[in-house]
């Protein structure tokens, strides 16, 4: 059974992921938030929903945030994560935060896969930059 601190979690990450799904991904930075003044735990899982919720708003600015706060928090930062915001950066065209953020991967030794070379190759052609994506 799990405890009230876990529900709380819990609850709040499925909140996240249905706004995410909504589209309304202001709302799940707001339930982020609302965790954190109501001093609820925050997990991965939690912040896996509200980046795809950026992602799917093409809001990559906030993505970036995100994943400060992440970091911050000293919460794991998994491939999954980082390929959801390079996805996010690399639909809204900037290759250079791509490219960063892939530096950051490989500075914690963090595996790129599929996901992360596709993505970064399609923020390269966005900004005419083709010849980076033979670099990878």
């Amino acid at each position: 059974v799990a405890s009230r601190a876990e529900m709380d979690t819990i609850t709040y990450s499925s909140a996240v992921s249905a706004c995410g799904n909504g589209g309304v991904w202001a709302k799940a930075l707001w339930l982020l938030g609302d965790m954190v003044d109501k001093h609820v735990e925050m997990n991965v899982i939690t912040c896996i929903a509200a980046v795809s919720a950026c992602q799917k708003g093409g809001e990559w600015s906030q993505t970036l945030a995100l994943l400060g706060h992440i970091v911050v928090s000293f919460m794991e930062l998994s491939t999954v994560v980082f390929n959801s915001a390079i996805s996010t950066c690399a639909q809204g065209g900037a290759w250079a935060q791509v490219l960063m953020l892939m530096i950051d991967m490989a500075s914690r030794h963090l595996a790129m896969d599929a996901i992360t070379y596709s993505s970064a190759i399609s923020a390269f052609e966005q900004g005419q930059l083709w010849q980076h994506s033979l670099a990878l």
